[in-house]
């Protein structure tokens, strides 16, 4: 099952990247026709201390990202998200949540991205035991 325009459009209007399909292919074991959602460095949110990876943006321009970048798919009759990453994990911070409803998975990223998330508090705090 493929996102709605408009959830495409929420994401967005957050600041978020999110493809217009999915990212990953439909036989994908693990994110089937999945999405990935990325909050770029320059959007306000939840973010990592010396955490920067890049991303190709939808065109094509090379951007930085500030924070884990979330997996989302319908899978199994529930709406998931997923942040894995740590190899092979699941380590501090790792999750997977399922929805009942798209509109609830968006609100979970959105929970993730931009409020005090227990799973982003997780990471950053086994981040800061590293230094």
């Amino acid at each position: 099952m493929h996102l709605s325009k408009q959830s495409i459009l929420r994401l967005r209007e957050r600041g978020l990247y999110v493809g217009d399909h999915p990212f990953y292919p439909k036989n994908h074991s693990a994110y089937p026709s999945g999405y990935i959602v990325i909050k770029p460095a320059q959007t306000p949110g939840n973010s990592v201390p010396d955490y920067d990876s890049l991303f190709d943006d939808s065109e094509g321009i090379e951007q930085v990202t500030d924070a884990p970048t979330v997996k989302l798919c319908f899978s199994n009759g529930a709406w998931k998200i997923q942040v894995h990453e740590y190899i092979p994990g699941p380590g501090p911070g790792d999750f997977t949540q399922e929805f009942l409803t798209e509109e609830e998975a968006i609100a979970g990223i959105f929970h993730y991205f931009f409020e005090d998330s227990p799973h982003f508090r997780e990471l950053l705090a086994a981040q800061a035991d590293e230094e």
